[in-house]
């Protein structure tokens, strides 16, 4: 069992010792609470009130109890949990994932208002309807339940707009450009967290744990900045984007944003990286792949940024490989299509219609795609 306190103070107690958390005096002062991986059948109760991050996967917990409203960030993926937890008053919330549980029927339950990705692959779920989405709401996950045809429900924004509520999120497949949020790709990049933790964890022993990465992100942070720098003082345009790239780099790691699968920043995740490649042989391959992926990610989210990021030790790192599925990939191909169309073709009447139309017929044809399937992506352009 891992703590970290409000004032930065980490402490590593024997799992055997949750019952008596709430004894200790620094209890309500507890930040971030890491019981995974420990067959825990309750968490303490009351939970500490200045909590923000709960890492309680891969236990035997079939409820949960009351969640404070300071909470940011939960993961309680891999339980028993049969119901959706009341979550409505958390204000704070940003990353649930409850994945790999037995939730049934999700309906007319209510996300709190600031959640910004939800993770619910794996479960019993067959339908799946929520009141409100909310307006800062990306990703919901719900890969790998039995949904029923009749699942997709309609569903209301904060706008008071309604919008298909599909599985597949047809209706907003071609304005996505980073598919950052496709199951496939999160599931790889979660995959190669772990092995380039593993990687860490041999090249620098007891590093690999992530509780000591956010005191090093500073200084590795520098370190790095300072490997990428372009060789020769004369290279004007390679100096330019460096410090391009050196602002952007310090702006993202000062984001508090949190990947609820590890509960890792982003300042976090480029120690991690550094930390790995700068004894690597192909490190400046890296770095220059680093830096271009940095400047790329200057108007994509948190998730795309932290994506990205990873990726750039695709290649190099074993077990470090972000992957898309056929269909994110005859995605990714309509939208930039479709893009192309938008920037060539003047808009009004019925030329661009046509055009943008023809463009995914063919690319549908190309990749054999079943008629009723055609069908629902053409009607979607």
């Amino acid at each position: 069992m891992k703590i970290r306190l409000r004032d930065g103070g980490r402490i590593c107690l024997a799992s055997s010792n949750i019952s008596r958390l709430v004894s200790l005096p620094y209890y309500d002062d507890i930040d971030v609470l890491d019981v995974s991986d420990s067959d825990h059948r309750t968490l303490p109760e009351p939970l500490p009130v200045a909590l923000t991050v709960l890492l309680c996967g891969n236990n035997r917990l079939s409820t949960l109890p009351p969640l404070p409203i300071s909470l940011r960030v939960l993961n309680a993926k891999r339980n028993q949990l049969t119901e959706w937890p009341n979550m409505a008053r958390l204000r704070n919330l940003e990353h649930i994932n409850l994945s790999h549980n037995l939730l049934g029927d999700v309906s007319n339950v209510c996300f709190p208002r600031n959640v910004k990705s939800v993770t619910l692959s794996d479960n019993r779920i067959r339908h799946f309807q929520i009141s409100r989405v909310p307006i800062r709401t990306d990703a919901i996950d719900l890969a790998g339940n039995p949904l029923s045809r009749d699942a997709a429900m309609p569903k209301e924004t904060e706008t008071g707009t309604q919008e298909s509520s599909s599985p597949a999120l047809l209706k907003n497949i071609y304005e996505d450009g980073h598919n950052v949020h496709a199951s496939s790709v999160q599931r790889s990049a979660h995959k190669s967290i772990d092995a380039l933790r593993t990687q860490a964890e041999t090249n620098r022993g007891t590093f690999a744990d992530p509780w000591e990465l956010s005191e090093q992100v500073a200084t590795d942070i520098k370190q790095l900045r300072k490997a990428w720098r372009p060789r020769k003082v004369w290279q004007v345009k390679k100096w330019v984007r460096t410090w391009f790239a050196d602002d952007l780099l310090e702006a993202y790691a000062k984001d508090s944003s949190v990947d609820s699968e590890h509960g890792m920043t982003y300042g976090d995740l480029i120690s991690l990286i550094w930390n790995v490649s700068k004894t690597h042989q192909h490190r400046k391959e890296i770095l220059k792949v680093l830096k271009q992926e940095v400047v790329d990610s200057r108007w994509v989210c948190f998730t795309g940024r932290f994506t990205r990021a990873l990726n750039s030790l695709s290649g190099f790192i074993d077990g470090v490989n972000i992957e898309i599925s056929d269909k994110e990939q005859l995605s990714n191909r309509i939208i930039q299509a479709l893009k192309k169309i938008d920037e060539t073709v003047k808009p009004g009447g019925m030329e661009r219609d046509v055009a943008r139309r023809q463009a995914v017929s063919d690319i549908l044809t190309e990749y054999s795609m079943p008629t009723d399937e055609r069908d629902v992506w053409l009607d979607a352009v």
